[in-house]
């Protein structure tokens, strides 16, 4: 199929806070990628609460099996450090919401 997808990475009624859109992205690539989609192009008006759903959107494209999961470890372990990175990632920590 030739063409390309667009995803908004951000909604007007979120605008005050950060949008962790990732599982939502990584979804829409594989669909895309599913259907033979040529390109994905993410829409977005603000960057750093968009940050983790525009990584998502450049990673996927390298990466075609990465996963939400794969993703919220690695900015945790960046941000916070191994440890605590992990335990901002499992069950009832600080991501649990985005990943689980």
């Amino acid at each position: 199929m030739d063409g390309y997808r667009t995803l908004r990475r951000e909604d007007d009624p979120g605008l005050l806070g950060a949008e962790m859109w990732a599982n939502r992205t990584i979804a829409a690539a594989a669909d895309a990628r599913k259907y033979g989609v040529n390109g994905l192009l993410g829409i977005h008006w603000r960057t750093f609460e968009t940050s983790l759903t525009l990584q998502a959107l450049a990673r996927v494209a390298w990466e075609p099996g990465l996963t939400v999961e794969q993703l919220y470890n690695d900015f945790a372990a960046k941000a916070f450090g191994a440890a605590v990175g992990k335990q901002a990632v499992s069950k009832n920590g600080l991501f649990e919401p985005f990943v689980h």
